[in-house]
């Protein structure tokens, strides 16, 4: 969740990155994760691949506005 914080510029970007970077998250979980089939182990991955996108977004945010 963003709230704006950062201003109208922020949300922008979030809005426009955060999903990207959840999608390319996961397919790269998929990619490096075997699939055993187990419900759990996939949740773990997809569970972890969010988190991964969220810390990327927030990096990529501050990087932009370091700039």
């Amino acid at each position: 969740m963003f709230d704006g914080h950062g201003g109208r510029a922020a949300v922008d970007f979030v809005s426009e990155r955060l999903s990207k970077n959840v999608v390319s998250a996961v397919l790269a979980a998929a990619g490096t994760t075997e699939t055993r089939g187990e419900a759990s182990s996939e949740e773990d991955a997809v569970s972890a691949a969010i988190r991964t996108a969220y810390l990327a977004t927030d990096s990529e945010l501050l990087r932009q506005h370091q700039v």
